[in-house]
């Protein structure tokens, strides 16, 4: 992911990981893993981050008056 998209999803990547594992654990049963745990929490977490750069550009690149 690093030679095709940067630096940035990488870190991205590696953040969102570190957010799923924070709220989340994983569940052997009948020899199938799943992952399990708050869903909602790391969606909220996601969601609001999108809002906060919503934000952030819509006050960064406002169009000036001229």
């Amino acid at each position: 992911i690093l030679m095709t998209n940067g630096i940035g999803a990488t870190v991205g990547s590696v953040a969102a990981q570190q957010v799923v594992n924070l709220f989340t654990t994983q569940q052997t049963l009948n020899g199938a893993t799943y992952t399990v745990g708050n869903w909602g929490a790391a969606w909220t977490v996601f969601s609001v981050y999108a809002l906060l750069v919503g934000i952030f550009f819509a006050i960064i690149f406002r169009p000036k008056n001229i």
